[in-house]
Formats: structure tokens, sequence, C-alpha cells
């Protein structure tokens, strides 16, 4: 799956909501690991945040990225239940859409 700076921050954001046993929290905390930013993608992007939230520099293209079921799984149902409890917001939304989307 093809994941944008975007979608790799919302998916960082739902991660730590995962519950499970010992074998799926490694496997959360490796995915964490392999989505996670680069010293060079985070010298490139220039993270600030403000008021606004977190603002970046447009300089990092979208990157692929093994998606195992588990984790579409624990981050459908993470924003399920941010759907559930009315905090969803519309980026989290278009992750759901493309994790629901047929495999092509």
């Amino acid at each position: 799956m093809v994941l944008s700076v975007l979608e790799r921050l919302l998916v960082l954001n739902l991660l730590p909501f995962a519950k499970g046993d010992l074998t799926l929290l490694r496997v959360v905390r490796e995915f964490e690991g392999a989505i996670g930013f680069t010293d060079e993608e985070l010298q490139a992007l220039q993270f600030t945040r403000n008021e606004k939230g977190t603002q970046w520099k447009d300089v990092v293209d979208p990157k692929e990225f093994v998606v195992e079921e588990t984790i579409r799984q624990l981050l459908i149902d993470a924003i399920t239940a941010k759907s559930d409890n009315k905090d969803l917001k519309l980026e989290e939304y278009d992750l759901y859409e493309r994790l629901n989307a047929p495999k092509e």
C-alpha cells in the first residue's frame, strides 16, 4: 500500500490504540518502525507544530509499505472506534476507505 506523509502520520497516531497479546503488539511495533520516518526524511520534511496542527514541507514522495491483514484490521477497528465516538476526521475517513478498497 502506498502511503503519503499524511497517511503515515495518521497510521502512527492510530496504532497506539492497538490492544492484544505479546505477539500482536510485536507486529504493531515492527510496523510502526517500518512506516516511521528516517533521519533523512525528518530533515527534509522539517515538521513544525502550530495552532493549525502539524505542518511539513511536501518534499517526500509517498512510499510503498506492506500492510499485513492484522495491521489493516487494527487500523480499521481504530478508525471505526473513533467514528463510534463521533471523533473521526475526514482524512481518517479517507484512509478507512483505502484500507477497505478491494485488493488489486
